[in-house]
């Protein structure tokens, strides 16, 4: 578990990350301080924008390389949401 932290901690401080989940929510029109929105958006963005595989062995990606590639398992999935939020402090 202090592992996955660790990913989403250091994924969600790149600021690269930072830019991309400020462009989502701004396409999206979901207002600043609004947590509870940007929270929805970003879930939905990461349901109708990475495609599910299902993995034969266990491997984690990289939140930004699920994002470059966009497909990742529940794991990848989850990593990648976890460090949205850390980005803009959710």
């Amino acid at each position: 578990m202090r592992f996955l932290r660790q990913v989403a901690t250091t994924s969600g401080l790149d600021p690269r990350m930072a830019t991309f989940v400020v462009d989502i929510l701004r396409k999206a029109n979901v207002k600043p301080r609004d947590y509870k929105k940007q929270a929805s958006c970003l879930l939905k963005w990461v349901q109708n924008n990475i495609y599910y595989i299902n993995e034969p062995r266990e491997r984690l990606q990289d939140p930004l390389y699920t994002i470059r590639v966009g497909y990742g398992d529940c794991d990848d999935m989850v990593l990648l949401l976890a460090s949205m939020f850390v980005s803009i402090h959710l």
